[in-house]
């Protein structure tokens, strides 16, 4: 009966206004179990395992991938994880002092403001484009060789495309920002249009690593490949971002129309 309530509770906070949305989520009993194990207890223990997993082979293979032209792409990944967990122990740090001491309480809640609603989702748009750019790099330097000295970006290089980067998806952010007190349909329509945009483009990339793995099949014969098996590597690479919009497409999905089904009961 009280999952019954909750759910159908959950499907009221979907029909009320954005500002009110969240103070009706964290309301219900039922949210507040579905949010603690989902971001308190399961992601950051994923999450955490994944960065060791990461860092581990990062640095294993630093040296040798130093030459290659994917390095500065993926030591940027590396460099951004990093920052991310200081930016996320700082947090838990912040909360600490509030709720013990009491003290800084504007001050910490603003830091919690910036970091979930602009840090973190700028950061994620441009690792997704370099996703989709580093997917891109990779098909045409291993069928079209001679682009490699094209496409084997320097640290300068790197730095001023990252910057580019960080620098259209703020400007895009305070453009919505602004866009919903002038008109705020056409901001969520513009803001949903790029969310569309930048999923596809992780899509359509990542399939572009179906014809390496065809390709480097040809040469499982190969002593290097037996040992090494690439095409494993580059498949599951394939099948991680796949499963990825898959699976969490599926949750939002589900959980709109379970949710909306059971207030419309």
């Amino acid at each position: 009966m009280d999952s019954e309530n909750g759910t159908s509770q959950l499907g009221y906070c979907y029909s009320v206004d954005n500002d009110d949305y969240y103070s009706c989520i964290f309301q219900n009993d039922f949210a507040k179990f579905i949010w603690l194990i989902s971001f308190v207890l399961f992601l950051p223990f994923v999450s955490h395992l994944v960065f060791l997993l990461y860092s581990y082979v990062y640095n294993l293979n630093r040296e040798r991938d130093r030459v290659t032209a994917v390095f500065q792409i993926i030591d940027h990944f590396h460099f951004i994880l990093k920052m991310y967990y200081v930016f996320y122990y700082a947090s838990i740090l912040g909360a600490i002092v509030r709720d013990l001491l009491g003290e800084f309480t504007s001050l910490i809640t603003l830091w919690f403001g910036f970091f979930f609603l602009f840090i973190i989702p700028i950061t994620y748009e441009v690792n997704q484009t370099l996703l989709s750019l580093l997917a891109i790099q990779r098909f045409l330097i291993y069928f079209f060789p001679r682009t490699e000295k094209y496409l084997n970006f320097s640290e300068v290089t790197m730095k001023r495309l990252v910057r580019t980067l960080y620098g259209l998806a703020t400007s895009f952010m305070l453009l919505v920002w602004t866009l919903k007190y002038i008109n705020e349909s056409v901001a969520n329509n513009l803001q949903l249009a790029y969310f569309l945009f930048l999923n596809v483009l992780v899509v359509f990339s990542s399939l572009l690593y179906v014809p390496i793995v065809i390709s480097i099949r040809k040469f499982t014969n190969l002593a290097s490949a037996q040992v090494n098996q690439p095409q494993r590597y580059v498949a599951w690479q394939l099948v991680a971002v796949v499963a990825e919009k898959m699976i969490v497409y599926s949750v939002i999905f589900t959980n709109y129309m379970f949710t909306n089904n059971n207030f419309d009961n």
